[in-house]
């Protein structure tokens, strides 16, 4: 909606052209050098590109403009398989810009992908997403156009989830499973799981607050074998 509406802000300065009272006195001056050109927003000038005296066609971009304080967008690339989670709507985490975490909002979710190779050389199908702040506008201050941020949405989240490391999850058949430590034992566990984020997955079933399990459990163990907290004897 914003991109339609700078866009109908363009063509309506387009239309001002040179008929304004304005411009008029300024052509009709015998002496006059310089001509006011009208932009369709107000804000500050982020690139000259037309530095150079030339003739242009009407329509021609000669500065570009934008409302730094007000309409700063965050645009980012997901992987598509990623990008099809995240709606229009989800919290999202504006980090490693220079300043304290900020507060914003999924608003665009493009509806296409695009081709593009990785720094590895792999071709991968990415969306764009673009969201806005939502926190006080003195939170980001120096933070301006084309600077270098990292985007982190929040897909789900719960305040009341039961989670464990992903580290001590494994396959067992076709479910997942956990060892518990029980008295100096592992004791093969199945366990329902949650959404995860790669490093902790809500446990919906099968474990209970503070049980211990034991993390990256290897393919040799088995159930019932004894095992000693690491550093023990």
């Amino acid at each position: 909606m914003a991109m339609r509406e700078a866009e109908v802000s363009n063509a309506q300065a387009q239309l001002i052209g040179f008929d304004g009272p304005a411009t008029s006195a300024a052509i009709g001056g015998a002496l006059a050098e310089d001509i006011p050109l009208v932009a369709p927003i107000s804000g500050q000038i982020l690139q000259v590109i037309q530095e150079s005296e030339t003739i242009l066609p009407a329509g021609a971009p000669v500065i570009e403009v934008g409302d730094v304080a007000g309409d700063l967008e965050v645009v980012a690339e997901l992987i598509s398989s990623d990008a099809v989670q995240v709606a229009p709507g989800d919290r999202a985490i504006v980090a490693d810009w220079g300043g304290d975490p900020l507060a914003a909002e999924v608003t665009r979710v493009a509806p296409r992908g695009e081709t593009k190779v990785s720094a590895l050389g792999v071709e991968e199908q990415r969306v764009t997403v673009t969201a806005r702040f939502t926190g006080p506008l003195e939170a980001r201050a120096g933070l301006g156009h084309g600077f270098r941020v990292v985007l982190r949405i929040v897909t789900w989240e719960s305040d009341e989830a039961l989670r464990l490391p992903s580290s001590a999850l494994f396959r067992n058949g076709g479910d997942w499973a956990v060892f518990r430590a029980v008295e100096g034992r592992a004791v093969l566990t199945p366990v329902a799981t949650g959404p995860g984020n790669g490093t902790a997955t809500q446990v919906v079933s099968g474990l209970d607050e503070g049980a211990r399990v034991v993390l990256y459990p290897g393919a040799d163990l088995v159930d019932g074998a004894r095992i000693a907290p690491r550093g023990g004897a």
